[in-house]
């Protein structure tokens, strides 16, 4: 069991928390037909990047945007563009500014996981946990104590 957990948080670990993944839920229809409003894709960082890899990278003013290597300037800086986009993008990333390569591509469940973040959703789903937590957790431990002192031993003597 431990061997699972530490290869799941070894592939799909944040990258805020020193892991490799990053979790982007794509926000325009830049990149379709094959990426979608709502889309959830993780990415990894990778040592070298080639022209047609599709890659996240943190644009400074507009923040996490998904798209397509075409090409690289003279400074050695990606060019990049969105598959269902006409023009290529006006900023050019370093290799500094990427975060990362495509890794895995998850249709709509992004949209699914942002509805998760509402007020109300939230509240449902913290009782739900706690309602299984003082079920599963704590009575059990309740029920094992109270028969541990409801033994009796006799002593004849």
């Amino acid at each position: 069991m431990s061997i699972i957990m530490i290869v799941s948080w070894v592939l799909f670990a944040p990258t805020h928390f020193g892991g490799k993944a990053a979790y982007v839920v794509l926000s325009g229809n830049s990149m379709q037909p094959e990426f979608a409003l709502g889309d959830l894709v993780i990415t990894h960082k990778q040592a070298n990047y080639a022209i047609g890899d599709a890659l996240a990278y943190q644009h400074p003013t507009i923040g996490y945007v998904f798209h397509r290597i075409v090409n690289k300037d003279d400074e050695g800086n990606f060019i990049l563009q969105g598959d269902n986009n006409g023009w290529e993008d006006s900023y050019h990333p370093s290799e500094d500014d990427i975060i990362g390569k495509l890794w895995w591509h998850l249709p709509k469940l992004g949209k699914k996981l942002e509805s998760l973040r509402s007020p109300f959703t939230f509240s449902i789903l913290s009782l739900f946990f706690a309602f299984l937590f003082f079920t599963y957790i704590i009575k059990p431990q309740e029920k094992k104590k109270r028969k541990e002192g409801n033994s009796v031993v006799h002593d004849f003597g």
